[in-house]
């Protein structure tokens, strides 16, 4: 067959299923789980704006707790992720959350842009200043 015909098959088969029209599922190796990632860092953020708003943190803090438990087993349960994956998207929540350095480029990059305005110079980021690709800051 040629190249389309296959093509065609293989959409027939995408849409409406195989023998027994069950669905197929590819093998996507996802490194790092969307499920974990996003669970973990709406649970933190929870758990922060209750501790700066004076509430009670650690009933929230056990709810998100318990949410993100029962979200990562039931990841792992339904086999769409290895454990390595729900781990290395805790590890990176935990990583990246309170990190300065990625809180000072976000600072950095919403200032402005040496492309659109003549004048902007990073003031502290020196990741952003080589991204950007421009002079020093003096």
């Amino acid at each position: 067959g040629s190249w389309f015909q296959s093509l065609g098959k293989l959409l027939q088969l995408e849409i409406f299923g195989g023998e027994g029209h069950q669905r197929i599922r590819y093998c996507a190796d996802m490194l790092v789980s969307g499920h974990a990632y996003f669970a973990v860092l709406f649970s933190l953020s929870a758990y922060r704006q209750v501790c700066l708003a004076g509430g009670w943190a650690g009933l929230v803090g056990a709810v998100c707790l318990c949410c993100v438990c029962v979200n990562v087993t039931i990841v792992a349960l339904a086999r769409f992720h290895y454990t390595v994956d729900l781990l290395a998207a805790i590890l990176l929540v935990f990583l990246l959350f309170d990190s300065a350095c990625v809180d000072q480029l976000a600072v950095d990059w919403s200032e402005g842009f040496s492309w659109r305005e003549p004048g902007f110079e990073p003031k502290s980021s020196p990741l952003l200043r080589r991204a950007l690709r421009a002079p020093p800051a003096t």
